[in-house]
Order: C-alpha cells, then structure tokens, then sequence
C-alpha cells in the first residue's frame, strides 16, 4: 500500500527512487498482489509502457488507471532534473567533472583572450590594415632607424601615401627639484595623429610650422597624464610645465585609452627636425609610419620606395654604399606583433591540449557512471522507456556537468586575466588591450557546448544501445562492463597520456633551455650589482665637463659608502635596451665614402665599469682616471671587433676615428665580448670610449649614465644608501630603474620565461589529468575482472602475480601514450624551433627521462587498484547473485 501511496502522491520529477527498485522480480509480485493493482497500472500508464506483468493486472478489470495528458516540455524537464539529481547522488566525481572542465576552459578562455588582444584584434586606430612601418638599412639584413633627410624624402611621395609621420622616444626630467621623475615622451612629426587618424579630447595638436628648430616646446598629453597631474581640469589648455628644466607649454589632450607606440607615452611633443646639420644623413634616430593611400598595393609602395632607395645612392654617394640603401616596408600590425606571434601560438596550442585531456577525462568518468548505471537503464527501457529518452537521460547529466564547469571556467577567466598580465613580460605588446570582452565569453560558451556534445556523445550513444536482457543478467559483482566498453576506457586513457606526454615533453625541452640559456656566459658577473639611472638635464649642467664633474662625483660619493666594492657607470647596459651604431675609419684603410665605412656599437663608459662587471680585459690596458679630454685620445674595443676588423693581426697600438674632423683613437685593451641584445644571440662588434673624453673624440658624451654598483652582500640593501647620498648632492636629478642586474637579465629572458612558465603549468595539470585517468581505468579494470582474479587466486595464482599482472596492464597503457606522445611531440617540432637555445625541439635526453617518468607515474597510479585486487576474497568472488 505504501507503494501505491508513493506513486499516488509523489510529484512526477521526485520518483526515481520508486523507479529504482521496479525490477522484474518486484514487477511479477506486484500483479499477483490485487491490493497494488491499481497502483500498478497507474505506473504504467505513467510511464507509457505495456510490461506482460502489467497488462496482466489491467485485464483483470478490477482497476483503470487514471488518464493523464502530459505537455511534451514536461518529460525534457523531468530529464533535466534527472540529471541534477544524478550528480548530486555522486558529489565526489561530479565535482571532479566540473573542475577538471572549468581548469580546461578556464586556461583555454584565458589564454586565447591573450592571443585575441595581441594577435587578432584590430590595432584601435582608422583602417589601421593600411598602417606601413618603414626601416631602413646600410647592409643586408641589418635594419636602423631612419634620419631626418631620408623622412622628408619618403613624406614626398604623395601619390603612395596619404601620411607619413616620423617619432622618437625621450624620458625628459618633469617637475622641480622637490619631486622630479622621468617620464616617457615621444617626440613627433606634425602629421602622427593625423596619420593614426585621432583627434585630441581637448584644445590640439602641433602644426608643421612649430615642428622646427628654434620654436617654443609644445605638449600633447595623454588622458591618463591629465587625469594624474591635474585632475582631469578642462583649463589644462596653455598651461606651462617644466621638462628638463625647460618650459613647455599644453596644447592639447588625447582621448583615454590612445596609446602610441607603447601604452606608457605620458606626452608627444615635436620633433625639430634641424633642415641645416650637413650630418644629419648620416643620423638615424627616427621611426617612420605611414598610412598607404586606398588602392595602392603595399607591393607597388616597396617598388616606389625602392626606385627612391636607388635615386638617394645615386644623389649622396658620401653617405650610402652602392646597393646598400634599402627601406623596408612592414605592416605595422607586424612589427608589433610580429616578434610574440609563435609563442602565443604555441601557448593556444598546449591549452588546447590541455583542454582536450580535460574533455577525454570527463569522457572516461561519465562512460564509467553509464557503465555503472546500465542496470538502472536496462530497468527503464524493460518498462518501456524508448532509447532517445535513455540517451536524453544521460546526454543531460553530461550538460549539466558542461554548463557548471564552463561557468566556472568563465569566471575563472574573468578573474585570472589581470594577473597573468602582471606577470607578462613587457616585451609583449598590447597587453593593455587584453581582456574578457562579449566576443570571448562568447567563444567560451562554444567551448562549453561542443566539449559537453563531445564527452556526453559517448557515453548517451552506448545509453541508447543498451540491451536490457544483457543488461539484468549481469550480475553485481561480476563485472561493471564488457570488453568493448573496458576497450573504450582504455582509448580515452591512452589518449589521455599522449597529450600528457606531448605537453610534459614540450615543457622539458623549454626547461632545458632556459637552463642552458642562465647558464650561457654573458661576458659579465650580474651577481651582487645594483644598477640606477641618472639623468642630468641641459639646463642645470650646459656643458660636457659639467656633466663629466656631475657624474664623478655621484661615483665618488657612492664608492665611500659601507659595502660597496667598486662602482662605474655605462651610457647602454647591456641587456636593458639597443645600442649606438657608429660608423668609423680605420687608419690606412679609409673607404670613400660614409656608407662603406665599418661600423660597431659604441659605448662610453667610465673607468671602473669593466671591474665592477667582472668584464675581463683580454689584452692591454683598462681606462683610468687619466683618460680625460686633455689626453691622447684611446679607445677598448671587443673581442668579436678586433677579429672581424683586424684579422690576423694584434689591434693593440692600431687607430680608428669617427670621421673628419674628429681625432684618431688608440686601442688600449681589448675586452671581453658582450651579449648586449640577450644571452640567446651572438655577441656584436662594440668599442667603448672613456666618458670623460668622449665629447672629444667621439662625438658627443651621455648625459643619461646607468651606474652598476658591485656589493659585498644583497645589492637591494643598498638602494636607499645610494638614494641619500645622490639626492644629498643635486636632488633635482631623479635615481631611476633601481634593480639588480640580475633582473635585468631576468627580463631579457621575460617571453621565453613567461612561455615556459605557462607551458610548465599546462603540463603539471595534464600529467595530474591523466594519472587520474589511469587511477580510473585500472581500477575499473579490477572491479570488472574481480571474479576473473578470484577464479585464479582459487587456482593458486599468488599474490604477487596478481600485482604484476595489473601494473603489467597499466605499463602497456603507459607504452601507447608515450609512444603517441612522441608522435605528436615530432609533428609540432616545427613551431618549438624558435622557442628553444642549445636543445632540439624534440630532445632525445628529454623524451628518455620523460619516459622514465611517464611509466613511473603510471605505475603509482595503479598500485592503489593493484593492491586492492591482491586482496580479492576468492569465495566472495565467486559468488553469484
């Protein structure tokens, strides 16, 4: 009665529990019992089936079950609640479903919101496709800058472009002596905005006419500037500042959020080009953008600029070797870009291998649960559940599990893309642009519906195939599921430790590199050296030997202080930024003109720099305080420039000038090379110059030096020593970039380190990924084959045998991912090739350990099934039900 009571007053939605336990035996019981024939029929006619049993019972007449008309839209609801309720009866695996799927979508959604904000996405200015970045170059393959005549040549041609606009980058001094600080400035032809298609917020930008030499210093500032400095206050416009102790006067403010060419440019200001210095050929300092007019090829612009390469060689021969004046044309979305686009690649690659483990994992879980539910599906359908209903039931449990870890996968992209972009490097553009926007949680919920269809698939097809009669014979503690499925576990799990060990072999290899890449001799001793930049302004020090004076006494004063070893300073550290390129002669061998004259990085230095960098001197001499204006003029050159310059001969006592009029120099010493544009390239040709008699010899002298402190303990204890003692002698002057030089090259490494970090992480969450999988599989394996074991335990098969056996089953697993691994490792060698130093993208020491490692993990995965099928009972084996 308590049965006709359930199904008489329990809503539609809550009877799973009656369903449960309707099986055959109970079903036979009931029809011969007239006190529950009532209830019977009204199951039936519920569940619209015609059991024999239950047929039986309505011809008896003694009871009709009540007609009942159901909406279509309430069965897909009892479905969905179904498979709520599903998941809430198995906590544990459910919510290891939801995360494992958020983890993969989370880091998916993530990682191509980064690809999406640097690769994908529009550059934020007008037609930006039309955007052409212009170098120039004096040899094959080696790119400069340009100069002020080659700009104005490129600006005449009219019919190619509709724009083109010149910049350079400056850090001037702003503020008074209580409170100075750099900031970033980018001075810039009249035509930039116009060029880049922006217009100011407020007031202007400069005119043609006041970007000349001898004019008042104008000022466009950033929204940000504005909002920092003077609090968004409309009466900015004409407004003076002081940069660098000069006047300067705001003419106009851009909008939030216009960044060009970096995020962090504070003002623009005009560049003053100088149409009278007979040098300035020879001076490339500039970039060029410019915008190619609707309907002009960028083809047809390279020829254009082509013809003026050769008609410039052609006009100033004393300046360009013959065929040695090129001007490259490059898309400005490439220049940009151009330089992260393969390691963002790769990162989109390995999340997506991360994401499909995740996928193969929830597949493996869910087709273990149908497995297990196949008695209960086998009752349904035995009652006349039809198998599109059945394999509704399951597919829906599938959605749920998608729809919570996609949602939680969204949030944790939301919330995880700020500080992976604190810890970006600043090597990667556009970071700034980078974020969850509508078109990626978009992309997420597509991520979401096809991984819930791919996992859930499987285990609804096999749902839907069930045969019932197989289904009820099978006994509980026979087996959980036949071969095939047992076969089709085992596929998930190798596919599962396949992209395990692709990822893992990836993230070693990158490993391994980064390992060679700390361990390459950069030609300094980074260790215990604090560096600091100092800028004194033109107005404050108006002459070379003021400054010369201002920067030995900052030295002076520092190498008094308690543990400082030795202190010097450089006008390029090396690692931090491009050098000077120069071109000279060397006496006896002077070319005919500029353009096929040699040239080298030049450096000034003072004279304990190459000691406090544990720069070796190879051979001759080092600076010494001697080396001023008044003395012979000498020179230190590389290793790599005496014997590239002067092979097969000693360089020491040879002679060089930077050109007519300036002085010959004698090399002094040679010095050990440095890798100055990072420890993963070739060392190039330099020369260094004493400071203090640069302005002689070489012409000109640095104002801006950085000056590298050797400590005998942690050098960032001595930042605010050194900071008291520079402001104690001219505060107006700001100390900035106070870092270790150990961070410096830390950050010359930042997109190999960032990619490798991630990469790393990705790996570490796949191989934990698939030792769940193996976990799953093997113990699967022992439940399935628990009376096989008890049979041969019965027959005397021992203990350790059966431990053999099981791990035996998971090592072949083991040997098919690892072997499925390498196969795909090979096939995207290729995109690995620019990633790694010193190792080959597939590294036969690194696949040998991973290997090892792979089998040796696999094995702790099954040891806990292992164990647990040496305790099977042979008599409670053999049981049957």
């Amino acid at each position: 009665m308590a049965r006709w009571l359930l199904a008489r007053l329990l809503p539609v939605e809550l009877r799973e529990a009656f369903l449960g336990d309707l099986e055959e035996k109970y079903v036979r019981q009931a029809a011969r019992d007239g006190r529950v024939r009532a209830a019977l029929a009204y199951v039936g006619q519920l569940l619209r089936c015609r059991p024999i049993a239950l047929r039986r019972a309505l011809r008896t007449g003694q009871a009709r079950a009540p007609r009942m008309r159901r909406h279509p839209m309430n069965g897909f609801l009892d479905d969905v609640s179904h498979g709520l309720r599903r998941m809430a009866a198995a906590p544990a695996q459910s919510a290891l479903a939801v995360l494992t799927l958020a983890v993969g979508v989370g880091a998916t959604t993530i990682i191509f919101s980064v690809v999406d904000g640097v690769l994908l996405r529009p550059l934020p200015w007008d037609s930006a496709d039309a955007l052409v970045r212009l170098n120039a170059s004096r040899s094959e393959g080696n790119w400069i800058s340009n100069s002020e005549p080659e700009f104005l040549d490129i600006r005449k041609l009219d019919e190619v472009f509709t724009g083109v606009a010149a910049y350079g980058q400056s850090m001037p001094v702003l503020g008074d002596s209580l409170a100075p600080r750099r900031i970033r400035m980018l001075i810039a032809s009249a035509a930039l905005f116009s060029v880049l298609g922006e217009a100011p917020l407020l007031g202007r930008t400069f005119t043609e006419e006041e970007d000349q030499r001898g004019r008042d210093l104008l000022l466009v500032i950033s929204w940000e500037f504005w909002q920092r400095q003077f609090g968004g206050r409309p009466d900015v416009i004409g407004q003076t500042i002081r940069l660098s102790d000069q006047p300067a006067t705001i003419i106009g403010v851009m909008p939030r959020g216009f960044a060009f060419p970096v995020p962090d440019v504070q003002a623009w200001a005009p560049v003053r080009i100088d149409f009278a210095n007979p040098w300035a050929r020879n001076n490339h300092y500039l970039e060029i953008i410019a915008r190619v007019r609707p309907g002009v090829s960028v083809a047809h612009a390279r020829a254009r600029l082509d013809a003026l390469a050769a008609a410039s060689e052609a006009a100033y021969p004393e300046f360009y070797a013959e065929g040695g004046y090129r001007i490259r044309t490059m898309l400005l979305r490439e220049h940009m870009v151009g330089g992260v686009r393969r390691p963002l690649l790769v990162l989109l690659g390995a999340v997506g291998l991360l994401l499909a483990i995740a996928c193969v994992n929830v597949a493996a879980l869910l087709l273990a649960r149908g497995e297990a539910r196949r008695r209960e599906l086998a009752v349904r359908a035995s009652l006349g559940a039809r198998s599109g209903r059945l394999a509704r039931l399951t597919l829906l449990e599938s959605a749920w599990l998608a729809a919570l870890g996609g949602g939680l996968g969204a949030a944790l992209a939301r919330f995880g893309v700020p500080p992976l972009m604190r810890l970006a490097p600043g090597s990667l553009p556009r970071t700034h642009e980078v974020a969850v926007s509508g078109h990626i949680l978009m992309f997420s919920l597509l991520v979401v519906l096809l991984t819930g269809l791919a996992f859930g698939a499987w285990p609804a097809l096999n749902a839907s195939r069930a045969d019932p009669a197989e289904a009820l014979k099978e006994g509980g503690a026979g087996r959980v599921g036949g071969r095939r499925r047992q076969a089709a576990r085992r596929s998930l799990v190798v596919v599962q430790l396949a992209l395990a060990v692709a990822l893992v072999l990836g993230a070693g290899v990158l490993v391994r590199s980064m390992v060679k890449l700390y361990g390459v001799d950069a030609g300094i001793d980074p260790a215990n050296v604090l560096t600091l930049r100092l800028t004194p302004t033109q107005a404050s020090y108006p002459s070379y030997p003021a400054v010369i004076a201002y920067h030995e006494a900052a030295l002076e004063r520092v190498r008094n202080l308690p543990g400082v070893i030795s202190a010097g300073a450089v006008s390029n550290l090396p690692l931090a930024g491009p050098m000077n390129g120069w071109s000279f002669q060397i006496e006896g061998r002077i070319p005919a003109n500029i353009g096929e004259a040699p040239d080298a990085d030049i450096n000034m230095i003072t004279p304990d720099y190459f000691q406090t960098m544990n720069q070796g001197i190879v051979r001759g001499r080092a600076f010494t305080p001697r080396d001023r204006a008044d003395a012979p003029p000498v020179v230190i050159i590389s290793e790599s420039m005496a014997s590239r310059f002067f092979p097969g001969e000693d360089a020491i006592g040879k002679r060089f000038r930077v050109w007519e009029p300036w002085p010959w120099m004698e090399i002094v010493g040679i010095v050990r090379d440095v890798r100055h544009y990072g420890v993963d390239r070739e060392s190039d040709p330099a020369w260094y110059v004493p400071h203090a008699q640069a302005y002689v010899s070489a012409y000109t002298t640095f104002y801006a030096m950085t000056m590298v402190v050797r400590t005998a303990g942690e050098p960032v204890a001595l930042a605010e020593p050194i900071r008291a003692e520079l402001r104690a002698l001219d505060r107006a002057i700001p100390v900035e970039n106070v870092q270790p030089m150990e961070r410096v090259l830390e950050a010359s490494l930042g997109t190999r380190r960032f990619t490798m970090q991630l990469i790393v992480a990705f790996a570490a969450l796949a191989l934990f990924l698939a030792t769940v999988g193996v976990y799953g599989v093997v113990a699967g394996s022992v439940a399935a084959r628990g009376r096989e074991i008890g049979v041969r335990m019965a027959l005397g098969a021992q203990r350790p045998q059966v431990l053999t056996a099981v791990l035996a089953e998971a090592l072949a697993l083991a040997a098919l991912g690892i072997l499925g691994g390498l196969a795909v490792s090979m096939a995207a060698s290729a995109a690995m090739t620019g990633l790694v130093f010193g190792v080959r993208p597939v590294d036969p020491m690194t696949c040998v350990v991973v290997a090892i490692g792979m089998a040796v993990t696999t094995a702790l995965a099954a040891l806990s099934p292992a164990l647990r099928a040496t305790r099977v009972d042979p008599l409670s084996a053999l049981r049957v039900d």
